[in-house]
């Protein structure tokens, strides 16, 4: 199943592409807006084959699952839905980025100012009070995950997401 590319301007059901937020080994991101109600929202594309009528069936009842989680932790699944061979799933956009931008945001702006030590000498690293609150807020929305009878499979920095409010 190979990724056919990002396709901006391109609609999925009521949404139409506006710009790629990743391109991965069998899905793309992107932003796009809801042609009705103007809702901007990340919408991730997989292409499926024409012979994946079961795994259709099974995305369609995987999903309609992962929709009903309601968790503060976790990104909601606000829609999804299939246009032609291709799945699409709508989900909150996500305004302060993953934990992987933050690292890296953060390991630049030490090399670019090495001066800036905390009375702990450590060039500015969270505190530990700020690490233990994400990770309270990880260890809760796989909670509620798994609750729902679901496991993960793939926590990394890259799928660790913030709202605006951090």
């Amino acid at each position: 199943m190979a990724n056919r590319g990002p396709l901006l301007n391109t609609e999925f059901g009521p949404y139409r592409c506006m710009r790629v937020l990743g391109d991965g080994l069998n899905h793309t991101l992107y932003h796009a807006l809801h042609r009705e109600n103007g809702e901007l929202v990340a919408l991730r594309t997989i292409p499926l084959d024409e012979e994946h009528v079961e795994l259709r069936r099974e995305a369609t009842d995987l999903l309609k699952r992962l929709k009903s989680i309601l968790s503060a932790y976790t990104v909601p699944v606000i829609d999804f839905g299939f246009e032609g061979e291709t799945l699409y799933i709508a989900s909150r956009v996500m305004k302060g980025g993953s934990l992987e931008t933050r690292i890296q945001r953060h390991k630049a702006s030490l090399e670019h100012d090495s001066k800036r030590l905390d009375q702990n000498n450590r060039l500015g690293w969270p505190t530990p009070a700020s690490c233990l609150r994400v990770i309270y807020r990880i260890a809760q929305a796989l909670d509620d995950i798994h609750m729902a009878g679901f496991v993960h499979g793939l926590v990394d920095p890259i799928n660790i997401m913030f709202d605006e409010h951090g």
